[in-house]
């Protein structure tokens, strides 16, 4: 998935079959800027997984880390993300299969 990603950038997910879920930390001056965000340091992470989303990957913005894992309970874990349900993120989740961003 590295090398594919040095070659296609973020369009690497487009080629891959399977299941999967991965995250790449690109320091590089460059990057793929053409399509991610980067830190204000300059470096830049790639979340992706399967199209089909048979590999959960769950993510985080906290007020002083971003966290990311393919279990929930990892995430929970941390001390810095609280279990609750937000009504408006069921309702969507329920009948999007997707919970909106933002809530």
């Amino acid at each position: 998935m590295l090398r594919g990603y040095e070659e296609w950038g973020n369009k690497v997910v487009h080629r891959l079959r399977g299941m999967f879920a991965f995250a790449i930390l690109d320091e590089r001056a460059g990057g793929d800027a053409k399509q991610t965000p980067r830190s204000s340091a300059g470096h830049q992470l790639f979340l992706a997984r399967d199209h089909m989303g048979v590999k959960p990957l769950y993510y985080a913005q906290c007020a002083d880390a971003f966290l990311f894992a393919s279990e929930l309970r990892a995430l929970l874990a941390s001390g810095l993300v609280h279990a609750q349900v937000s009504s408006a993120g069921l309702v969507g989740y329920l009948l999007m299969g997707s919970v909106p961003n933002p809530l």
